[in-house]
This record gives structure tokens, C-alpha cells and sequence, in this order.
């Protein structure tokens, strides 16, 4: 009896060790789950893959050497269904089924085919799997397939599709399908010049043209690494608006320092038939140009900056000789002033290069009045300045993307270009060399902020440098 007893607890207790071992061993249960969950395929293409991974069980428990272990290398059957935007048999040929992975691999695809690609837009296909016996779905259950024009279908837009911008700095709007990663880029082809980051709709941006048609590029690829085509957009990007802003020159001498007016026939000075006389004839057009070139028909005509002495005799004798008044202003004046009240902001020769020309201070409160100017200007109001070759920051008080890059020069030959021609100067090149030395060139930056050369050195320096406005009349006065 007690021998019975022994041997019957005995064969209970093997029996629930291999309970045990069944339980744990069915517990580790194989896994199905797609390698992806989405991709991006183009329509011209014959067909695609949709790869599903198995994961099998292979733990045996308790060291039994009777737990099972068939998941190792059986065959597993997995249902799947097929919907999406894509008609099955009229698209493509996949459809609802079972896929077969057979015994010792660790998955299988589900192939198809594109019967018709004649569609437009993007059509999906999207697969959803059913867990196998005794198996489990992973967190990968669903896969969809994006057909479309390319590999991805994507787009681009800088400022929200904008055509111009005065900023470098913008914000470019991405769309696309199916995508896990963007790379964006300044360099045509999206071969290089960027990296690949996490896909987001929207990116802050620097151009990489100024003054110019600036294109930014961009590709994507999905979680597969498909890559798509490099797609563009491009703005234009001005410095000066070219349809509202006023005339601009930018001069790289000081003929404000010793040119000024002679009296004329009627042996007046101050009157409108004053001669040239050191190169004083070029500042006396320059006036001319801006004042035909202004568009904001302001009530007062020209706001001089800190011009004394012989740089604000300069200006005067100009003015005088245009019919235009002048207002000086210096110093905390200039930090209040609105330069929308006049026509023309007229800049003097700096101070180390000019007897009575504009200080240091003066450019510095300027700078801080940089976004004002640059309203002012793209409003219509007119700008002429002179060499700033002597201050400590030239041209510093523009609010450009790039600012202006000079080198310090002197000559004593210049001559007009094509372009100044074009807008109406007449002045000869010898008395366009009556107002020398210049000391400063203007080197950089590539387009000079959209402005063009006017006046070149005899070694082709680019010295002047000028933007003629929309309504711009190319009728400058001449003078004996």
C-alpha cells in the first residue's frame, strides 16, 4: 500500500513538472510583425515587397528534454487582409490571404504588382496582419504601401510659396507620404550640403543666394531607406524691393571733401547754371538720380547726416542746383527722426576722409535705425552715401544679408559703366575723375546685395555701385 502510494505521487509529480513545461513553453509564443510599417513604391515600377518577420520560440523549460520545441522549425501560416485607396485586381494584384513561412526561416514578403499605373495623386495599399496559431502579432501589425508619381511623393515650399523675400532667413513647409526622414539642402541634386534628420512639416531655413533666384532642395526617404527624387522650390530674394523701393548709390569716394560748385554764366554762385569743379558735377547727379528715382513723395526733400564744413557745402551747392531744400540732423537728432518725411537720405563721405563728414557716433546711432532705413527705402525713399572706408563698421547702418566687403584703394581714373549709362548719367569720365582720389572698392558680397556697378577704376574696381527704382526716368540734367 505504502509502495503504491509512493509510486502514484511519483507519476503525479513528473506529470506536473510536464504541465509545467508545456504551460511555460507554449507561453513563449512565436512573434509576426511586418520589418516596416510603411513604404513608398513608384508607380512606374513593376511591383514591391512587404517583408513580415518571425520571431520563434527555441526555450526549452526546466532543462526538460521533452519540452516542445516544435516553433523552432515548423511551417507558420499568417492571415492577412489588403485594403487602401488602391483597387485590388484594377491597381495591383495583391489580396487578402494567408502568407506562408516556411519551417526553419525567420520570414518571408508578400510580393505585388502594379497591373496600373495610369492613376493620379497617390493610391495606398495597406496590409493588416492576423496573429498565427499559437502565435502573436509585434507592434508592426499594419503596413502600408504608398504608389505615386515617385518613389515618394513629396513637396516643398519656401514662405508658404511666396515669389520674393528680403530675408535670408525663411521658413520652408515640407509634405510628403509615407516618410520617416528629410534631407535638405542649399546644393542642387541633394547629394551633399545637408544631413538626414527626423521628417517635420515645417523648417527654419537660411538661403543660400542673395540678391537672386535662391533655390532650396530636399529628398526624403521611409523606414525601408527608399529614397525619393530631390524635389525644389525657389524665391526670389532682394535686397531692395523692386517694384516700391526708391534709388539707391552707394559711392566709394569723398568727392563731397573737395567738390563743389563754381558759378556759371551768370557768375553767381549758388545759382543753376554752377559748373562742375572737382569732381562736384557726380554728387550733383547723384541728387538727381535719387530725387527722379524717389516714389514716396515725402513733404521734405533731403535729410543730410552730421554734414558740416566743407562736406555740407558740398551737398548745398548740390541741392541748390536741383531745387531741393536740405535738413541736417546729428546726434540724438538722428535716433528720433522720421525718415519717411523725406525723399532723399543723403549720407556724407566719413569723417577721416572728409573735412565735415559723418562720425563715427553719428553711423553707430544710424545702425541702430537700420530696419527704419531699410523701410524707408523699400517704401521709395531715395539713398545716397559716400565712402565709409575711414569708419569703423562701413556701410554698417544697411540692413542687408550680407554686408558690403571693401578694400581700401586709391586711383585717380574712373569711368562710368554700361549700367550708369543706362540710368542717366552724363557726366563725362573726365570729370568723373575731376572728384578723385577714391579710397574705397567694393569686393563682395557675390550680386552687392542686388545693387549693380556704376563707376569702375582703370583696373576695373568696382567703385560706385547703384539700384535704379521702377519709375526711375533716365533724364539726369547735364552741366557744361
Amino acid at each position: 500500500m505504502i509502495l503504491v502510494v509512493s509510486i502514484f505521487r511519483k507519476a503525479s509529480y513528473w506529470a506536473f513538472l510536464f504541465s509545467l513545461a508545456l504551460l511555460s513553453a507554449c507561453s513563449e509564443k512565436m512573434t509576426v510583425q511586418f520589418q516596416a510599417s510603411e513604404q513608398t513604391v513608384a508607380k512606374a515600377t513593376l511591383g514591391g515587397n512587404i517583408r513580415v518577420n518571425l520571431k520563434r520560440s527555441s526555450r526549452r523549460t526546466l532543462g526538460l528534454p521533452f519540452a516542445p520545441s516544435t516553433h523552432t522549425s515548423d511551417e507558420v501560416l499568417v492571415p492577412y487582409t489588403v485594403s487602401g485607396t488602391a483597387t485590388p485586381g484594377v491597381i495591383h494584384n495583391l489580396s487578402s490571404g494567408t502568407l506562408r513561412i516556411p519551417s526553419g526561416t525567420d520570414g518571408n514578403s508578400l510580393q505585388f504588382q502594379i497591373l496600373d499605373s495610369s492613376f493620379q495623386g497617390i493610391k495606398t495599399i495597406v496590409v493588416q496582419l492576423s496573429a498565427p496559431k499559437d502565435g502573436k502579432l509585434g507592434n508592426t501589425n499594419t503596413h502600408t504601401v504608398y504608389l505615386g508619381d515617385g518613389a515618394i511623393a513629396g513637396q516643398i515650399l519656401i514662405n508658404n510659396g511666396d515669389l520674393t523675400t528680403q530675408s535670408l532667413d525663411v521658413t520652408l513647409t515640407f509634405s510628403a507620404s509615407g516618410i520617416n526622414q528629410m534631407y535638405v539642402t542649399n546644393t542642387s541634386g541633394c547629394a551633399t550640403g545637408g544631413s538626414w534628420e527626423s521628417y517635420a512639416t515645417t523648417k527654419s531655413w537660411t538661403l543660400g543666394q542673395s540678391n537672386s533666384l535662391a533655390t532650396v532642395y530636399v529628398k526624403f526617404r521611409d523606414a525601408a531607406l527608399n529614397e525619393t527624387e530631390c524635389y525644389s522650390d525657389d524665391i526670389t530674394h532682394e535686397s531692395f524691393n523692386p517694384v516700391t523701393a526708391g534709388a539707391v548709390v552707394i559711392d566709394g569716394g569723398d568727392r563731397d571733401d573737395h567738390g563743389h560748385a563754381t558759378s556759371g554764366p551768370d557768375n553767381i554762385l549758388g545759382t543753376t547754371d554752377d559748373v562742375n569743379h572737382d569732381g562736384w558735377l557726380f554728387i550733383e547727379q547723384l541728387i538727381d538720380f535719387a530725387k527722379k528715382g524717389n516714389l514716396n513723395n515725402a513733404p521734405q526733400d533731403v535729410l543730410v547726416v552730421g554734414a558740416s564744413s566743407i562736406a555740407l557745402n558740398a551737398i548745398q551747392s548740390a541741392t541748390i542746383v536741383q531745387n531741393l531744400s536740405i535738413t541736417v540732423k546729428t546726434g540724438s537728432q538722428l535716433s528720433n527722426v522720421d525718415f519717411n518725411n523725406y525723399k532723399i537720405l543723403y549720407v556724407p563721405g566719413d569723417q577721416s576722409n572728409t573735412f565735415g563728414g559723418v562720425s563715427n557716433s553719428d553711423l553707430s546711432i544710424l545702425k541702430t535705425r537700420r530696419l527704419d532705413i531699410q523701410t524707408f527705402v523699400n517704401g521709395g525713399g531715395s539713398l545716397v552715401a559716400l565712402t565709409e572706408e575711414g569708419s569703423s563698421e562701413p556701410f554698417g547702418w544697411l540692413e542687408l544679408p550680407l554686408p558690403f566687403q571693401i578694400q581700401s584703394v586709391s586711383g585717380t581714373v574712373l569711368r562710368k559703366t554700361q549700367a550708369a549709362i543706362d540710368a542717366g548719367f552724363t557726366i563725362s569720365d573726365t570729370d568723373l575723375s575731376n572728384g578723385t582720389p577714391y579710397h574705397n572698392s567694393f569686393v563682395g558680397p557675390p550680386n552687392f546685395n542686388g545693387l549693380v556697378p556704376f563707376v569702375l577704376s582703370e583696373i576695373d574696381q568696382v567703385i560706385t555701385l547703384g539700384f535704379s527704382s521702377q519709375l526711375h526716368k533716365s533724364k539726369i540734367i547735364t552741366h557744361p
